[in-house]
C-alpha cells in the first residue's frame, strides 16, 4: 500500500494542490473570483527564469482592526520561450478564419476588426497564487497585455486589485510604521516549467499620481522584493499519523516527506513599507489628552486652605480624560499590546490624580498650628503677664498692686503672642506653597520627559 501510494503521489500531488489554491480564491459571498495571474498552455520543455515585477499604483486602504490591506498593482513579468511568437501567430490566423479565440493578447483589443489583434489563448504563462490573499475585488476592471518578441522573449502585464492579510505592529502607535506583505508563489515547480523567480523592479508610483495623499493616514515609504524558494512543510512542525496513505508530513509509509515536502515553491515577497501621518493622530489624539493634563497644574497654583477646591478641579480632570479616553478607543486600531497612545493615557491619570495625596498634604500641613497648637498662645499669654507683673511688683516696690498695670502687661502679653501665632500660621501657608510649587516643578519635569520618550517610541 505505502509503494502504491509513492507511486501515484506525483501524479495527484499537483491536482491536489490546484484545488486549495483555488480555494483560496473563494469569495465571502460563496463565488469564486478569477485570478488573474492563473496560469495556462504548455510549458517549455526545459525550465525557464521567470523575472517578477510590481509597481504599486494606489494604497487604498489599511485596516487596522482586521489586520488587511488594500491597493491597486500592476504586476509584470517577462520569461524566454521561442515557441511564443510562432503559437500566437497560428492561432490569430485560425481565429481570424473563423475561430473562436479564449483570450485576446491585449484586453484593450478584442476584436478582430482591430488590425492590432491577436489571440493568446495558448500562450503558455506561469501560474501564480497569492498566498495571503483575501479577496479580489468584484469591481476591479481587469486590464492585462501580453507581448511576444522574435527574440524569443515574453512580456505579461496584469492590473490587480486585491485584499491582502498582514501582520502589524502598533506598539508604536501613533508614530508606527507597517510593512505590508504580499506573497506571490509558484506552487509546484517540477509540473509548472519554472525553474527559479527572479525580483526585478519595483515602484510606488506608475499612472496614478497627483497632488494629495495616497490613502487617508499613511504615506507610502518603499517597496521591495525578497525572493524565496523552498518546501512549504517546513512550516508546518510535527508529523502525519501513521498509516496515513498521503499524509501532509512525513510518517511511516512516507519517511521522506509528505504532500507537502513533495512540493518546491518558489516565488516573491512584497514588502511596502507605510508610516502613518503623526501630525493627524497628534491633533487629534495626543494633543487633547495633553491639554487635559496641563489643566490639573492647576491645583497647585490653588492656596492650600482650599482642599475642597482642590480635589474638585482634580476628581473632574479624571472624569474628563475618561470620557476622552472612550471617544478616542473609538478611533484607535485593534493590538493586543499596550500602544504608545495607551502609555500616554496611564502617565496623565498617574499625574492628574497625585494632585489629591499632594493637596491633602499640604492641606495638613497648612492647618497643622490651628490644629495643634491651639491652646499655646494664650497660656503663653498669661505667664508672660505673670512674669511681667511679678517683676514690676519687686522692682517698683508695690506697683504691681495698680490694677490698671497688671491688665496692661497682660494685654501686652497676649498681643505679642497672637503675633507670634500669626508668624507661625504664615510661615506654615508660605511653607505650603513652597512646596506646591516645587512638587509642581518635580512632577511637570517628570511629565513632559516621559511624555516626550514615549512619543519618540524610545519606551
Amino acid at each position: 500500500g505505502g509503494t502504491m501510494g509513492r507511486r501515484r503521489g506525483p501524479a495527484v500531488v499537483a491536482a491536489i494542490w490546484a484545488m486549495w489554491a483555488l480555494g483560496s480564491l473563494r469569495h465571502g459571498a460563496g463565488e469564486f473570483m478569477p485570478n488573474p495571474l492563473q496560469g495556462q498552455g504548455a510549458p517549455p520543455r526545459e525550465p525557464v527564469d521567470v523575472y517578477f515585477s510590481v509597481v504599486l499604483d494606489r494604497l487604498l486602504n489599511v485596516d487596522e482592526q482586521n489586520y488587511r490591506w488594500e491597493a491597486m498593482l500592476y504586476v509584470y513579468m517577462s520569461w524566454e520561450d521561442p515557441r511564443a511568437l510562432d503559437t500566437v501567430a497560428n492561432r490569430t490566423a485560425e481565429v481570424r478564419a473563423g475561430g473562436e479565440c479564449a483570450l485576446a493578447c491585449q484586453s484593450e483589443y478584442t476584436s478582430l476588426f482591430n488590425p492590432v489583434f491577436q489571440c493568446c489563448d495558448s500562450l503558455w504563462r506561469p501560474g501564480f497564487m497569492m498566498t495571503n490573499l483575501y479577496e479580489l475585488s468584484e469591481s476591479m476592471v481587469l486590464r492585462y497585455g501580453m507581448v511576444t518578441t522574435d527574440l524569443g522573449v515574453v512580456g505579461w502585464w496584469t492590473t490587480l486589485k486585491a485584499v491582502f492579510y498582514s501582520p502589524m505592529d502598533f506598539r508604536q502607535f501613533p508614530r508606527d510604521e507597517q510593512e505590508l506583505l504580499a506573497e506571490f508563489r509558484v506552487a509546484n515547480l517540477a509540473a509548472s516549467g519554472v525553474r527559479s523567480v527572479i525580483p526585478s523592479l519595483t515602484s510606488t508610483e506608475f499612472f496614478t499620481q497627483g497632488p494629495g495623499d495616497v490613502a487617508a493616514g499613511w504615506s507610502v515609504n518603499s517597496i521591495r522584493m525578497d525572493a524565496f524558494r523552498e518546501a512549504p512543510g517546513n512550516y508546518i512542525r510535527g508529523s502525519s499519523v501513521d498509516g496515513e496513505p498521503f499524509p501532509l508530513k512525513a510518517n511511516d509509509l512516507w519517511p521522506d516527506g509528505g504532500f507537502t515536502d513533495s512540493l518546491m515553491n518558489a516565488g516573491v515577497t512584497v514588502h511596502v513599507l507605510v508610516s502613518r501621518f503623526g501630525v493627524y493622530s497628534g491633533i487629534t489624539i495626543v494633543l487633547p489628552i495633553m491639554l487635559v493634563t496641563a489643566l490639573s497644574f492647576v491645583v497647585y497654583f490653588v492656596s492650600a486652605h482650599l482642599l475642597e477646591t482642590r480635589l474638585t478641579i482634580s476628581v473632574t480632570l479624571v472624569l474628563t480624560i475618561t470620557a476622552l479616553q472612550f471617544v478616542i478607543a473609538a478611533g484607535m486600531p485593534a493590538s493586543s499590546y499596550v500602544t504608545g497612545v495607551q502609555k500616554l493615557m496611564v502617565l496623565s491619570y498617574t499625574t492628574i490624580f497625585i494632585g489629591v495625596p499632594e493637596s491633602l498634604f499640604t492641606y495638613s500641613l497648612a492647618k497643622w498650628r490651628e490644629e495643634h497648637g491651639a491652646g499655646t498662645p494664650k497660656a503663653s499669654a498669661k505667664d508672660l503677664g505673670a512674669k511681667d507683673l511679678g517683676a514690676s511688683g519687686n522692682g517698683a516696690g508695690g506697683a504691681s498692686r495698680d490694677p490698671q498695670s497688671a491688665l496692661r502687661l497682660v494685654a501686652l502679653g497676649a498681643l505679642s503672642a497672637g503675633r507670634l501665632r500669626m508668624q507661625s500660621e504664615r510661615s506654615l501657608k508660605r511653607l505650603a506653597r513652597i512646596v506646591d510649587r516645587l512638587f509642581c516643578a518635580a512632577l511637570l519635569t517628570v511629565y513632559v520627559v516621559i511624555a516626550t520618550l514615549i512619543m519618540t517610541n524610545v519606551i
